[in-house]
């Protein structure tokens, strides 16, 4: 049976009306004639029993499902495993041809690596320097390197660190202080891996900074260059003072 549409009638597509995007094999998708494709279009693949969705002019797979059904149960599909184990990677575990996690910053559709350098200056042995940075409002902290040896502490609040301040490295943190890393640096322009890495959140606010306290672990006053390799899943926070 078929449909009739009248004169007037607009049909507001690209592809034709009795077209319903099946195709047989992944292949026959780039077949797809120019003129009938249109972001967003579905098409679904017969021996993939899997439905592709063209989205920035690419045809990516659909995952309907995390799941497969299995005699002894629901088990995670091998797709959604890759996808898991691409978000967890970190400096000691591979992280595979396909991970988009640590890809090139410069990507839009990428999560890379950013560093921003904290320099404290003129810092006298055993002492502590207190540093505010306008970083982001959550990172996940991969790596850390400095030019001096030091201890790099990281905090949610101002209060939190001046309340932590004096503690000796291996003394347990107080919980209300909210310390996200306490890391001693023996060896200068070394870079550390940090796993498992560590969430970093700063105070909210339209301006917040990331708290942090550098205490010079040599035997003379210096400055202490400190290096922090990061991910960026917040947003950048900018000083906006005048």
């Amino acid at each position: 049976m078929t449909i009739k549409i009248a004169d007037q009638f607009e049909v507001l597509t690209a592809a034709p009306i009795d077209d319903r995007m099946v195709v047989e094999t992944r292949i026959d998708i780039d077949a797809i004639d120019d003129a009938v494709q249109y972001e967003g279009m579905m098409v679904f693949v017969t021996d993939e029993s899997t439905r592709y969705e063209l989205k920035n002019g690419t045809f990516v797979k659909v995952f309907e499902t995390i799941y497969d059904n299995d005699p002894n149960g629901l088990f995670v599909t091998a797709d959604f495993k890759d996808a898991v184990l691409n978000s967890m990677t970190t400096d000691d575990l591979p992280e595979g041809t396909t991970n988009k996690y640590f890809t090139d910053a410069s990507l839009s559709n990428a999560l890379g690596r950013q560093q921003v350098l904290i320099t404290a200056y003129e810092v006298l042995p055993n002492d502590h320097s207190k540093e505010d940075c306008f970083i982001t409002t959550n990172f996940q902290l991969m790596q850390i390197e400095a030019d001096a040896p030091c201890r790099v502490r990281i905090y949610a609040s101002d209060d939190g660190r001046n309340n932590d301040i004096a503690r000796a490295f291996g003394t347990a943190v107080d919980p209300d202080n909210g310390m996200f890393v306490d890391f001693v640096i023996t060896t200068p322009n070394k870079v550390y891996n940090i796993a498992p890495s560590t969430m970093v959140f700063s105070e909210s606010g339209q301006s917040s900074q990331t708290r942090t306290t550098i205490t010079n672990l040599d035997v003379t006053q210096k400055d202490i260059n400190v290096t922090l390799i990061y991910v960026n899943f917040g947003k950048v926070q900018l000083d906006l003072e005048p």
